[in-house]
């Protein structure tokens, strides 16, 4: 399967953040750094497992385990922006204030890679009530659980963002359904 990420930071300083020394030497002045990452993870997976199904009366209960394992190929695309304001003699709050000087860097798209190993478990349980011959409902859960290996927050080209690539997931999620056999 495929699970992608997208995480972003920003960071605004200004010349007079904290303590009141500038991060610049120019005076009154504003930076805006953004870093944002896009990760791929697309897993390779063999898995084993078993299916129970139990029937009483009208009702069926059924569940499902599975482990998997396998490899898992990873890319992140990385980019920092850097937007930084240098404003001239008058003071940066008044209207009619002076740019002297607006720079903005990019980093540019950083491509790193990873291959990681994968390993995780899925269980699902769910009732089924037989409403006629024909027809029956049902309700359920699912438990989807990566232990480790999946590449999540970036490749930490930035100075904001940075994940480690052997993250763990956690999904849960609810079924409903009809059957019609006929």
């Amino acid at each position: 399967f495929r699970i992608n990420d997208t995480s972003g930071a920003s960071q605004f300083s200004t010349s007079d953040d904290v303590d009141g020394t500038p991060f610049l030497d120019a005076g009154a002045a504003e930076q805006l750094i953004i870093d944002t990452t896009e990760t791929t993870n697309e897993a390779f997976t063999g898995q084993l497992g078993f299916r129970y199904f139990k029937f009483v009366n009208r009702f069926t209960f059924s569940t499902d385990f599975r482990v998997f394992s396998g490899i898992n190929f990873q890319d992140s695309f990385g980019t920092t922006y850097t937007e930084t304001t240098i404003y001239g003699p008058t003071p940066p709050i008044a209207e009619d204030a002076d740019v002297t000087n607006f720079i903005v860097n990019e980093t540019g798209r950083i491509y790193t890679r990873n291959d990681e190993f994968f390993l995780g478990f899925d269980v699902r349980g769910e009732l089924s009530y037989q409403l006629t011959k024909m027809l029956s409902v049902r309700a359920g859960f699912q438990l989807i659980d990566i232990e480790r290996g999946l590449w999540r927050g970036g490749n930490n080209i930035g100075q904001l963002t940075g994940g480690r690539n052997d993250q763990d997931f956690l999904m849960v999620g609810g079924t409903f359904g009809a059957t019609l056999n006929y």
